[in-house]
C-alpha cells in the first residue's frame, strides 16, 4: 500500500504531527504524539474519527533494552503514524528486536 504522498510537519509545544494522504482511499490521517498523556492521537479528518492510543498500555509486556526503548520513544515522537501502524499490525516486537540486533556488526 502506497501510504505517503504528502507529509506535513508541525512543531509546537513539543508535539510533532504528521498529515498523511493515502493513495486511492482518499483518506486523510493525522497522527500526533501527545506528550502530556503519552499517547498517539490519530484522526481521520474526512470521517471525523479520533483515536487516542495509550503508549504505556501498548508498551506493557514488550521486551526492550535501554537502547531499544530509546528508539521506540523516538519513533513515537518523530513518526507517530508509523509507531501506531507497527503496534496495530503486531510487528513492534520484531522492530524492537531489530534495534538490538548486533549481528550486522
Amino acid at each position: 500500500m502506497d501510504r505517503v504522498t504528502e507529509t506535513e510537519w508541525q512543531e509546537g509545544c513539543g508535539n510533532t504531527a504528521h498529515r498523511i494522504q493515502q493513495k486511492g482511499a482518499g483518506m486523510i490521517l493525522y497522527a500526533e504524539y501527545n506528550q502530556w498523556h503519552n499517547c498517539i492521537e490519530i484522526r481521520n479528518i474526512e470521517l471525523g474519527i479520533i483515536f487516542r492510543l495509550n503508549c504505556n498500555e501498548w508498551e506493557d509486556g514488550l521486551k526492550t533494552t535501554p537502547n531499544s526503548q530509546g528508539a521506540l520513544d523516538a519513533l513515537a515522537i518523530d513518526e507517530p503514524l508509523e509507531y501506531a501502524t507497527l503496534m496495530l499490525d503486531g510487528g513492534i516486537q520484531a522492530w524492537i528486536d531489530a534495534q538490538d540486533d548486533m549481528s550486522v556488526w
